[in-house]
């Protein structure tokens, strides 16, 4: 055999056999005002530092594109599965029909951690949002899922 297809071959046997990046995983689903909806999930966990003694974590789950879904939820006790309202804040971020940018707050709501495992995060949440220009404009997330690999990060208050 040629020299030069023995090499080629042993480069593609050599390239074959090492391991794949893992794919992360990136799934954000909700029905918003009934609409499905899917989005690109992102999930970073924040160990937060203050005065060198870990105090809690902070979990931002997010989408990365128009509409924008912001979720952010502490966690003191470092086993937390469940927040409601008072432990978290969500956001809901849209354009109108004229590209207008629509901004929503939560004023109920909750996240639920179902599961963690290989580095990713399952999960549910439903939250109601009001407009924060106009509080007569409401919305509503329901069936909210996610399936996302954490990004595990310190941070220093």
């Amino acid at each position: 055999m040629n020299s030069k297809w023995v090499l080629l071959i042993s480069a593609f046997v050599l390239f074959a056999s090492c391991d794949k990046e893992e794919e992360k995983s990136q799934i954000l689903s909700a029905k918003v005002n009934g609409e499905e909806m899917q989005f690109i999930g992102n999930l970073y966990r924040y160990s937060d530092i203050k005065n060198h003694e870990t105090i809690g974590f902070t979990y931002h789950l997010f989408s990365s594109e128009t509409p924008l879904i912001f979720i952010e939820a502490f966690d003191s006790s470092f086993v937390r599965t469940h927040f409601d309202i008072s432990s978290l804040k969500a956001r809901y971020t849209s354009n109108d029909s004229l590209g207008n940018s629509k901004l929503y707050d939560a004023i109920d709501g909750e996240l639920s951690i179902t599961k963690e495992k290989d580095e990713i995060l399952y999960g549910d949440f439903s939250f109601t949002l009001v407009n924060t220009r106009d509080r007569a404009d409401t919305i509503r997330i329901s069936d909210g899922y996610y399936e996302v690999t954490v990004v595990k990060s310190n941070r220093n208050l």
